[in-house]
């Protein structure tokens, strides 16, 4: 199965563990950093047949395998958890005057 998206090798092979299989598409992405910080939320969908969210964030020194991934059995589930997060931080930014 061809893949929609470009994910390093470093990435791939600290989460793959975690997820249990290959993301196969890249499904909805958001990128909230700022200098020297990350935070970035992903969803993918795997090649078994489930979904992951994978929530990047610390500083400079971030490191993949620091990631918070969560696997869901449905687009759905997955999309709920991630909406959310992507809500948090605009509302986030909004009341810090960004």
């Amino acid at each position: 199965m061809e893949q929609n998206f470009v994910l390093d090798s470093y990435r791939l092979e600290a989460w793959i563990t975690t997820f249990g299989s290959v993301p196969v598409e890249l499904i909805a992405s958001e990128d909230f950093s700022e200098s020297y910080e990350m935070d970035a939320g992903h969803v993918y969908r795997l090649e078994n047949g489930k979904f992951a969210t994978v929530f990047e964030s610390g500083c400079s020194c971030y490191e993949a395998r620091d990631a918070a991934i969560e696997l869901f059995p449905t687009k759905e589930a997955a999309m709920e958890q991630f909406d959310a997060w992507v809500k948090g931080k605009k509302q986030d930014r909004h009341e810090r005057g960004y």
